[in-house]
């Protein structure tokens, strides 16, 4: 009884099936790479147009009380805002130098809120009064301070997911339940990278009223 042989496949074919599975391959990895390459451009160009330096209008308008000084502050952009004074600076000649260092976020009135919130929204003009336990008397003066905008969308979800770890390492260590377990709650705020503003010049003149 006689048997059909199966006809060997030449080397040469062989050889050709395996270049084009392995170009096949390559072109797969080239295709994901591109797309993966397109959508951190992507993530790169909504995350620089969040770092466009936003515009306010920082004004000293005075003390209150024995060691509280008032500013008013407009939003001149359409972004909601988070502004912290990082520090006072004198200025001798032309030249400004840091008087002293703080971290003291700026909070504002809000109609309908109970309390003042932190952030700042587009195209508002409210006043914050905060603690300084000092201003300089002896020279002009101004403060620096550090503004953010909050984020949006991509940014905003990407932002929440990276930091997600650190935020359940302080709600273990300090037990705040306030801190939602979960990274795209509405309730979280996201802000971008701070760029720094400058309030207007305080004229010695005025360090004492």
């Amino acid at each position: 009884m006689s048997h059909a042989r199966s006809t060997p496949v030449p080397t040469t074919t062989m050889t050709l099936l395996l270049r084009h599975q392995l170009a096949t391959r390559r072109w797969r990895l080239f295709t994901i790479g591109a797309i993966l390459l397109v959508g951190v451009a992507a993530v790169t160009i909504v995350i620089s147009r969040n770092r466009e330096q936003p515009q306010i209008k920082l004004r000293y308008l005075g003390k209150v009380g024995s060691d509280s000084h008032a500013f008013s502050v407009t939003n001149l952009g359409t972004n909601e805002l988070a502004i912290v004074i990082s520090a006072i600076e004198v200025r001798s000649g032309q030249a400004w130098s840091n008087w002293s260092r703080m971290h003291v976020a700026l909070n504002f009135p809000t109609q309908g809120v109970p309390f003042p919130v932190g952030d700042l929204a587009p195209h508002a003009h409210r006043t914050s009064t905060v603690h300084l336990a000092a201003i300089p008397t002896n020279a002009p003066w101004r403060v620096k301070a550090l503004v953010s905008q909050r984020v949006h969308g991509l940014t905003e979800i990407s932002r929440n997911v990276m930091d997600y770890r650190r935020l359940m390492e302080i709600r273990r260590a300090t037990g705040d339940t306030g801190i939602t377990v979960n990274p795209l709650h509405m309730s979280i705020q996201t802000y971008g990278r701070g760029s720094e503003a400058f309030s207007e010049e305080v004229p010695q003149k005025a360090n004492h009223d």
